[in-house]
């Protein structure tokens, strides 16, 4: 079976996704208005589907760059992989904020001259997650979701640049332009993002720009960029104007003059990447609901197959004629079954549509996390008053109730409540915990004189 490949390019609010067969674009959507938050790409890819025909099953790749992007260059001493990512780990935790959590990735740079480097790119996870739901919950699959770097290092070998030489790429959009340190081999250095684009009388601007990025670039490696490369919206009005005011040999790449260019690079880039937003498991739609999803189809095969088979033996032999009809009905029962199973998929399906809706509309958060909190909560405990206030762009909650329950179980019953608040989807990160109100009745003795307690669990919404 032939897999139809979708390919997404959401650069800086520009917007586009095309579907592939056998390598080949069939189709084509391109967003009127600028897509620049999580909200305005489950509108663009709604959109789409209507327009594109979005089918069931399909892989995409994604190549995102947004203002909230971040790329570091590090310079680091060679460790094994499983400590590598461990030391990351630890700068990206440095870089968030509270109440905030961030998605990265990165990419190993082994240079020719025997230096080793890392290139952390670094995105808010909301932003990563949303998209990926909202690809998987209309039967897309996200095998690579890649920062724009990501496409430049896998196209630049094919520009014929010496491995050893430094070049400059730069990468035009409407709003926004980005300058991309490489060597030849297709290894990015650094990378600067600058706030104005081909919408704007940029000439000037970006030949400063250019001149400061060739000047930092032989203070940090010693070696001189002499070549830049244009590539995106309209790079000949661009590399006219930059030949009068630099020195620089300036390129034009016939092959990114095409409108598409961005979205072909995504379709095209290798499965195995390690700057990869999206996991290993996401990447091969494993989920509780696919496993279990396989087993019954597993189930089902057996079964059909065992059909089947006392089918076509039946036919040979005349006198089991009884097996034979009751090999058929059996058939007929599993149809009905597989009928059935298929409904309520597209039922499950459709229940997941509508809570993505909801999620898409802040307005909707205190409704959705009281209707969840109802099934999160053990019969041990009795809520008496539940608070969700909207607090500097995000939700702040309080939890009160009473416990009825003895004293010597209740702590794990808290706890495992507590828990499952932090735990995924609410992510919720707990200012006061249940042990503090805990605290304060033992040391009143409420606890010990057999009277009714309370807790209190306060936090805020990730």
């Amino acid at each position: 079976m032939i897999v139809t490949e979708y390919s997404i390019s959401w650069l800086y609010g520009e917007f586009k996704i095309a579907r592939y067969k056998r390598g080949r674009m069939v189709d084509q959507f391109t967003a009127d208005q600028l897509v620049e938050s999580p909200t305005d790409f489950v509108n663009a890819l709604r959109e789409a589907r209507t327009v594109i025909g979005i089918k069931r099953k399909g892989k995409v790749a994604i190549v995102h760059e947004h203002d909230l992007h971040t790329h570091s260059y590090m310079e680091i001493p060679y460790m094994r992989k499983r400590d590598l990512e461990k030391y990351l780990q630890r700068k990206v935790a440095q870089e968030s904020g509270i109440g905030s959590e961030l998605a990265w990735c990165y990419h190993e740079a082994k240079h020719a001259d025997g230096n080793e480097g890392v290139l952390l790119h670094m995105v808010p996870k909301s932003i990563v997650d949303t998209t990926v739901v909202t690809c998987m919950a209309m039967g897309l699959t996200p095998k690579r979701y890649v920062p724009l770097t990501e496409i430049v290092s896998h196209y630049i070998p094919k520009l014929n640049i010496k491995d050893e030489e430094i070049a400059l790429v730069v990468a035009l959009f409407h709003e926004r332009a980005e300058l991309i340190v490489c060597l030849g081999d297709g290894e990015a250095l650094f990378v600067r993002e600058l706030s104005f684009g081909t919408s704007n009388r940029l000439q000037d601007r970006l030949s400063m720009d250019i001149n400061r990025t060739v000047r930092y670039t032989k203070q940090q490696t010693g070696k001189t960029i002499t070549d830049v490369w244009i590539v995106g919206e309209r790079p000949d009005d661009v590399m006219s104007a930059l030949g009068d005011v630099t020195d620089l040999r300036i390129h034009l790449d016939k092959n990114s003059e095409d409108e598409n260019f961005w979205l072909d690079q995504a379709a095209r880039m290798p499965g195995r990447l390690s700057a990869n937003f999206v996991s290993i498991f996401t990447q091969k739609n494993i989920t509780k609901e696919s496993v279990k999803r396989v087993g019954v189809w597993f189930t089902l095969a057996l079964m059909v197959s065992a059909s089947v088979v006392t089918a076509s033996m039946t036919k040979k032999a005349r006198e089991f004629d009884s097996s034979l009809q009751h090999a058929r009905a059996e058939n007929e029962f599993l149809v009905t079954e597989t009928e059935q199973l298929e409904l309520r998929m597209t039922l499950s399906e459709q229940k997941l549509n509508r809570l993505i809706n909801l999620q898409s509309n802040s307005l909707n958060m205190p409704s959705i996390f009281l209707l969840h909190l109802s099934r999160l909560t053990p019969p041990q405990l009795v809520l008496k008053d539940v608070e969700v206030l909207s607090d500097n762009g995000g939700w702040s909650v309080a939890i009160r109730g009473d416990v009825n329950q003895s004293a010597e179980y209740v702590s794990d019953t808290l706890d495992q409540f507590e828990t499952s608040l932090q735990d995924s989807p609410w992510n919720m990160n707990v200012s006061k915990s249940w042990k503090v109100s805990w605290y304060q009745q033992f040391k009143n003795g409420i606890l010990r004189n057999g009277k009714k307690a309370h807790f209190e669990i306060e936090g805020r919404l990730q």
